[in-house]
Parts: structure tokens; C-alpha cells; sequence
């Protein structure tokens, strides 16, 4: 056993190695802060602040946890600070070996940004839906605007402050989104895009559906109208205002706000030319008058004195004719007139040529010198209608050009040889006329007048008169006119051309 003088240096020199230890680990902090610097920092209350270091944090040292707390995230060698009061502290940051890494002291005070979180709120405190938030070092607008109006009236306020200092997270709520999508699709429907459809959903409104092909330059024309429609209602309230602002920025390579689902539709088959009724009217009127009067007394005498030799005798004969001794008194007066209607009915395809032709042949003698000798032969002349029409329709127009031939022959009489004559009236001409409505092409006035005085009969010589008292009146008026009427009109088939001649005819 032990004396008890005996544990007095055991102890002594244990105390002396712990003081030795004490001493060493002290002057080899002292040797590492000595190495690092002191940072000052100034926060402010409400707004945390994230320190990040380049080794892992082991103890934390803080003067004054009434000021600030704070909250380690050794594995991601962070440390993020929350002041809580107005005041100062430090702090003390080791590693994981015990060594002091960083000393910070912290300056913690009030922040503007509380104030201007105030202001918003009193200007913002009716719009329905937002919150306002500080974070970090700046005021986020958050929440569901329930109107587009009041976007725009957030986008008003927010401008009145720094960039830097206040922000826009806020979106449309699910209801005013609907609304912005049946308004976007009432104004397309108008347009005539009546197969367009536009939903919102997730922010972004879809425009979907089918929409009509486009001319062949620009097929794509009826969906880009769609869309821009579209855009007119979405960015200008929703989301471009605020990024023209800058308060909001909108991600590269985010989708847009108004998405494009349209499907054009194929090209349609050609289709089927247009059908085109001509309907032409000819009206033709002849008038003539003729007066004759004549008084004729020419009395003649004739010899018809002659010789003959019978039976070896001569006779003689001696005879004298007189003609014409009751003189002649004529006076006669004629009136005619005729009418001479043609109405005619064809379809044909449209740019397409069209012929009528309703003539009979009627025969002519004629006489031929061949070989110092004359013959007599018979030739055929086509009398009655020939018509020639090509309507052509117009781009986006009811109006046709008509492309018009007529021409129609008429026996007017026959001479004393039996020969007849023939009156042609023919029309070639080009002209505009709209669907159903008719125009008159063409159309002639005649007026001839003849009068004859003492004109001896044909037939009559004055050779063997004995005097002549002759004398003679005659007067001829005639009067003809004609107009051609021409009607062309579209219509969708052939057979609904033919309905009105069906009920003409009684055709069932």
C-alpha cells in the first residue's frame, strides 16, 4: 500500500502533462486563425442568408442566439442564417478536426423591404387570390388572380418599385383561364373557324381542331389567323405585359402560352365544273306599207299584113290590129307586218364552247354557163339559228364573261322566178353579265322608204303607141328592228337545268 506522499508526484506530473497538451492546442488555434480572416456581415430581419464553405463544418460557436439562429447542412457544406433581432454577435466556425475555420461577426437590423411588403399589401390588399411574401432579398407577389384586370393592375404597382426589390409568381386562376379560352374561341367561330376548339390547361391555352388548307402559296394562312387571334388575347393581359415590364421572365425553352394544335385539312378534290344555263330571246318586228296608182291609156296598133301563094296565085292580105282603146285606172294599197320570235335554252359546262343549230335547207335554183351553154342547177341554203356561246365564270364572282355568236337566217319572199330572198342578221360580241340577269347584246333599226313617179310597167315598149297617157304613183315604207337577249345563270347540276323545259313541255 501506498503512502499517501506517495500519489503527490504521480499526480503532478499528470496535471502537468494535461496543462503541457492545454497549452499546445491553444497556440496552434491562435497559429490558425492567424490565418483566416474575420468577416464582417450585415443582415437584415426576415431575410436569410446562405453562407457556403469549401470544407465540411464540424462545431458552430455563436455569441448571442438571441440575434440570429442558424442551421447546418454539413453534408452540402452550408449554413443558412436567420437573424431574429435587432443586435450583434459572432460567430465561430470549425471544422471537422477542431480547427477554427471562419469567424463572422454579424450585424443583424431592420429591413426596408418589410416596409414596401406594407405598401403593397394597402395598394394590393382588394385584389382577391395573392399573397406577398419576402424571400431572401426580395418581395414575391404570389397566389391566383382570379381577373385579367387585376394582373394588369398588379403589373401597374409593381413598376413603381425597383426590379430588383419586388417580383411577379402569380398565375390566372383555373376560372379566368376559361374565361380568356371562350372568349379566344367565340372570335375564331366568327371567322368562320366553326371546327376550332380552345382549352386552358396548366397555363397554356390549346387551340385545337381543323382549320381550312390555305391557297397554295400559303397553305398555313387560316391556322396562323387562328393563332394570332389567339395571341391577341392571351400575352397582352396575361403573360407579355409583365416580361415587357421585366417582372416576369418566362424560362427559355418553355412552352408557350398559347399552343398551336391545329390540324389543316387536306387539300380538297378538284371539284366538278360549273353547270351554266343560256337562256337567249330574239325578237324581230318588220312593218311595210305600199300605195300604187297608175292611169294608163296607150292605144297601139299592130300590122299583121301578109303574102301567100296558093295554087299557083298570089294572095294578099292586108290586116291591122289596134290594142288598148279603154284606158286603165288601178289603185290598190297593201299593209303587212310580221313578228318573229326565237327563244332559245342551252347548259353547258363551264370555259366550254356550246353550238345550237336549228336550220332547214331550202333549195335554190341557179343557172351556170359552162361550154358556151347555160344549165340549171339547185343549190341548198341553211335557213334558221345558229348560235355559238362559251360563258366562262369569274374568280370570286357571280359574273360571267360570255363569249356570244349568233346568227339567224329568215326567207324574206320570192321574186317572180321563184327565187327567194334571204335576210341574215348576225352578232358576234364579248361581255360581263352577273348570274341571272340578262343583257341585250345587239339590236338594229331599219327605216326604208321608196317612191316611184310615171314609171312604165315592165314589159311595155312605146313603139307601136298611138299616144301615151300614162301616169303613175307608188310609194313603199318599211320598217324592221331586232334584239337578242342573253341570261346566263349557274347552277348545280344539269338536271336542275332541265326542271323549267321539262314543265314547258309537260315532261314528266
Amino acid at each position: 500500500m501506498l503512502h499517501p506522499f506517495t500519489k503527490t508526484p504521480v499526480l503532478f506530473i499528470a496535471f502537468l502533462a494535461l496543462g503541457i497538451l492545454f497549452s499546445a492546442q491553444t497556440h496552434a488555434q491562435k497559429e490558425t486563425l492567424k490565418a483566416e480572416k474575420t468577416l464582417s456581415m450585415r443582415l437584415a430581419t426576415g431575410i436569410s442568408e446562405t453562407l457556403n464553405f469549401d470544407f465540411s463544418p464540424g462545431n458552430i460557436a455563436l455569441g448571442d442566439p438571441k440575434v440570429l439562429r442558424f442551421q447546418v447542412d454539413r453534408e452540402n457544406r452550408k449554413m443558412i442564417l436567420v437573424p431574429l433581432a435587432v443586435g450583434k454577435t459572432s460567430l465561430d466556425v470549425y471544422d471537422q478536426a477542431g480547427v477554427l475555420k471562419r469567424r463572422y461577426v454579424l450585424t443583424v437590423v431592420i429591413s426596408d423591404l418589410a416596409k414596401t411588403a406594407r405598401e403593397l399589401q394597402d395598394l394590393l390588399g382588394e385584389v382577391e387570390g395573392i399573397r406577398i411574401k419576402i424571400f431572401g432579398r426580395k418581395i414575391l407577389i404570389d397566389g391566383e388572380i382570379l381577373l385579367p384586370s387585376d394582373l394588369n393592375r398588379i403589373v401597374t404597382v409593381v413598376n413603381q418599385y425597383p426590379k430588383e426589390e419586388v417580383g411577379i409568381i402569380a398565375t390566372l386562376s383555373p376560372v379566368a383561364q376559361k374565361i380568356i379560352a371562350e372568349k379566344i374561341q367565340e372570335d375564331i367561330h366568327k371567322m368562320g373557324f366553326k371546327e376550332v376548339t380552345t382549352r386552358a390547361v396548366n397555363q397554356r391555352f390549346l387551340i385545337e381542331g381543323e382549320v381550312p388548307r390555305g391557297p397554295d402559296a400559303d397553305p398555313d394562312r387560316n391556322a396562323v389567323i387562328a393563332i394570332e387571334t389567339a395571341k391577341t388575347y392571351v400575352p397582352d393581359v396575361f403573360i407579355t405585359t409583365a416580361e415587357k415590364e421585366g417582372v416576369i421572365k418566362r424560362p427559355e425553352g418553355g412552352p408557350p402560352v398559347v399552343v398551336n394544335l391545329l390540324i389543316i385539312k387536306p387539300k380538297p378534290s378538284a371539284e366538278p365544273a360549273k353547270m351554266v344555263r343560256i337562256v337567249t330571246h330574239y325578237v324581230e318586228l318588220n312593218k311595210n306599207y305600199a300605195k300604187n296608182f297608175s292611169f294608163n291609156w296607150t292605144p297601139g296598133i299592130r300590122d299583121t299584113s301578109n303574102i301567100e301563094l296558093k295554087g299557083g296565085k298570089l294572095a294578099t292580105t292586108v290586116t291591122a290590129t289596134l290594142d288598148s282603146l279603154i284606158p286603165k285606172l288601178n289603185n290598190a294599197t297593201t299593209h303587212g307586218h310580221a313578228r318573229v320570235l326565237e327563244s332559245s335554252s342551252l347548259i353547258v359546262q363551264d370555259n366550254e364552247e356550246g353550238t345550237l343549230n336549228n336550220a332547214i335547207q331550202i333549195p335554190i335554183t341557179v343557172f351556170q354557163t359552162s361550154s358556151g351553154g347555160t344549165q340549171q342547177a339547185t343549190e341548198y341554203v341553211d335557213v334558221g339559228l345558229l348560235m355559238k356561246i362559251k360563258p366562262t365564270a369569274l374568280q370570286e364572282s357571280s359574273a360571267m364573261r360570255v363569249d356570244v355568236e349568233f346568227q339567224l337566217k329568215t326567207v324574206l319572199g320570192f321574186n317572180e322566178r321563184g327565187i327567194p330572198s334571204i335576210g341574215q342578221n348576225k352578232i358576234n360580241t364579248v361581255l360581263i353579265v352577273g348570274s341571272g340577269e340578262s343583257a341585250a347584246i345587239g339590236g338594229l333599226v331599219t327605216n326604208n322608204m321608196l317612191t316611184n313617179y310615171n314609171k312604165l310597167p315592165e314589159g311595155t315598149t312605146s313603139q307601136n303607141f298611138l299616144f301615151n297617157l300614162y301616169r303613175s304613183k307608188s310609194f313603199q315604207n318599211n320598217k324592221s328592228q331586232f334584239v337578242l337577249f342573253v341570261t346566263p345563270e349557274i347552277i348545280k347540276s344539269a338536271a336542275e337545268g332541265s326542271e323549267e323545259l321539262k314543265r314547258k313541255f309537260r315532261v314528266k
